[in-house]
């Protein structure tokens, strides 16, 4: 790198053109611009600058090297999950499933003295997961209505949460 270069220029030169590699390349990772940032601030921490002989290249190798270790730890954390043999059971301390057990027992309790139209609302979207949009269509009813009937269910079902 000569002299006259410094990071900023660098930074300028080449930032674009390397966020546009890193989507390209790594079927547009919407990290591109976090990659690229940390690329650059590897070539900070570099004390003598005058050591990088092709700055480009650096940071190229940089952002390929990163994208790929994020690519890596992405795939190894669902491994975590996959690796249970379907004959084990995870060990959930006993209060815990006591609580769980009692939630449910209140949520569907609060889900019984809902109106219909209520309990159907609350049902269409967190149970067959439609958006407002699609409830509002089936039910013929705008989705602000739809809105106002998802607050009053949730804030009757967090009420009844805290009835403990």
């Amino acid at each position: 790198m000569t002299t006259n270069q410094t990071t900023t220029d660098i930074f300028r030169k080449y930032y674009a053109d390397l966020c546009r590699y890193v989507q390209h390349r790594f079927s547009g990772a919407g990290e591109a611009d976090d990659i690229v940032q940390d690329a650059f601030h590897n070539i900070l921490k570099i004390n003598s600058m005058g050591a990088i002989e092709n700055p480009k290249a650096y940071l190229y190798r940089a952002a390929r090297n990163i994208a790929l270790n994020r690519i890596r730890q992405k795939d190894r954390q669902p491994a975590t999950f996959v690796d249970l043999d379907e004959n084990e059971v995870l060990t959930i301390p006993m209060d815990r499933q006591l609580i769980a057990q009692n939630d449910m027992i209140r949520v569907k309790r609060a889900l019984q003295k809902l109106s219909e139209k209520d309990r159907t609302t609350f049902l269409l979207n967190r149970i067959e997961g439609k958006s407002y949009k699609e409830i509002s269509q089936a039910l013929g009813i705008t989705v602000s209505s739809v809105e106002k009937r998802m607050m009053k269910v949730l804030a009757i079902i967090r009420k009844s949460l805290d009835e403990r």
